[in-house]
């Protein structure tokens, strides 16, 4: 955990991201994380940076966020500072984070670091941040250890199809590999938009 000391003005915020199966208007028909109740899953943090006095009832910290009708909601004031732009960019440095950039994150309002966890799919390391720039807030996602291209996020896990609606049961191991793809950038969606991709392939890119 980490806090910036430097004081500034606050107000609560609803900040939210928004998870789509479409890509540039079009409907990729992946409906990867969603259940029949319209639920995405959760977010696990696992650590996390946030301007002091931006949230001082620690509405973010490490704990499970549950994404409720596509959206994952963050409560928390907007204010970007240095130090919290240092810790995004010595976890998700221009080449793991969906911008390509540093630059754009010198100032950060805030970042996480966690797992997306929905039934059969785990998708560790996720990096979320905020910032802001030509008057409107900008999202960014980065990943832990693997580049990321053209505002791609990529992962490849084991694809594992469900034996009942039950996401505990266990499900039944295929031996295909699913490809996921998160775009995340204002070339691909919107502002406040994850738009997600998959394929099916006989073998993965990476290690389970």
């Amino acid at each position: 955990m980490n806090i910036q000391t430097e004081p500034v003005e606050f107000s609560y915020r609803d900040n939210y991201l928004e998870f789509i199966s479409k890509r540039k208007g079009e409907d990729t028909g992946i409906r990867l994380f969603t259940d029949n109740k319209g639920d995405l899953g959760c977010y696990t943090v696992k650590d996390y940076c946030v301007t002091d006095g931006q949230d001082p009832d620690r509405c973010i910290r490490d704990d499970d966020y549950y994404l409720v009708n596509n959206h994952l909601y963050f409560r928390c004031g907007r204010h970007k500072t240095s130090k919290v732009g240092s810790w995004w960019k010595r976890e998700y440095p221009a080449a793991y984070n969906t911008y390509g950039s540093d630059d754009k994150f010198n100032s950060v309002n805030f970042a996480m670091r966690g797992d997306n966890v929905r039934a059969f799919v785990v998708l560790k390391d996720i990096g979320i941040a905020q910032t802001s720039w030509d008057g409107r807030n900008h999202w960014v996602l980065g990943r832990k250890h693997y580049e990321c291209s053209g505002g791609i996020l990529f992962y490849s896990v084991p694809y594992v199809v469900p034996n009942s609606d039950d996401p505990e049961d266990g499900g039944e191991k295929t031996g295909k590999w699913l490809d996921i793809l998160l775009y995340r950038g204002d070339s691909h969606n919107g502002v406040n938009e994850v738009s997600i991709a998959a394929q099916i392939k006989d073998s993965g890119t990476y290690p389970e």
